[in-house]
């Protein structure tokens, strides 16, 4: 049983994805923001696949369909319970896993905007991350990409409201190399040239259940 599908979105779409990025308000959405190409872009979600086309465009709607708990398959002679998938992450996170991993260079960010660089809370951040100012970024190498470090990024980004979450798949300037032992600080030149450089953008959709995802053209 597939839950979850990928879904290519209309011209509603990227005009929410604009509206989560104003209202992200950080140096990398306002590039990303600025980009020629943003308007060309693909923009996909991963949604059950019995939500109607006229529902997927409720954007701010946090009113998915509960997915299955199992299902019986059969293999040659014998049934096998299968597990399905429990959320939208459970689709999306390796979609952007694999993504990563594809490219040695590659680099997964997501935008704090509630964060700041001199808050108590960074000492207790599990996700690595690197900050331009007083902004915080939270990044997940494809290098060194699992599963559970992605869901690490997207849950403590996810902390602030869901229309202000946002994030790239990019990657990174030979100039300036990220230190996952030491925390890194980005130049507002470099924080420019990752939103040029990014390849997908995702920003929170569906009351945080789900995630709209622009592909570059």
């Amino acid at each position: 049983m597939v839950y979850c599908q990928e879904r290519t979105l209309g011209p509603e779409a990227l005009t929410h994805l604009k509206q989560c990025l104003d209202h992200g308000g950080t140096l990398l959405a306002k590039h990303l923001l600025q980009r020629a190409d943003l308007d060309n872009g693909k923009v996909t979600t991963f949604l059950p696949s019995d939500v109607p086309d006229e529902k997927a465009l409720l954007f701010e709607s946090g009113q998915l369909p509960v997915p299955p708990k199992s299902e019986w398959v059969r293999l040659e002679k014998e049934a096998v319970m299968i597990p399905v998938p429990k959320t939208i992450d459970d689709y999306f996170v390796p979609f952007l896993l694999h993504f990563l991993r594809a490219e040695r260079n590659r680099i997964c960010i997501f935008g704090h905007p509630d964060g700041k660089a001199t808050h108590p809370w960074l000492a207790r951040a599990k996700a690595d991350y690197f900050t331009c100012g007083e902004e915080v970024f939270l990044f997940v190498f494809g290098k060194n990409a699992t599963e559970k470090k992605i869901k690490t990024v997207i849950k403590e980004a996810g902390s602030a409201w869901w229309s202000s979450v946002h994030g790239v798949v990019t990657t990174v300037p030979t100039r300036f190399r990220f230190s996952v032992e030491q925390r890194t600080s980005a130049t507002p030149e470099i924080v420019a040239e990752l939103a040029t450089r990014a390849e997908k953008i995702m920003v929170g959709a569906y009351d945080m259940e789900g995630y709209l995802i622009w592909h570059k053209p």
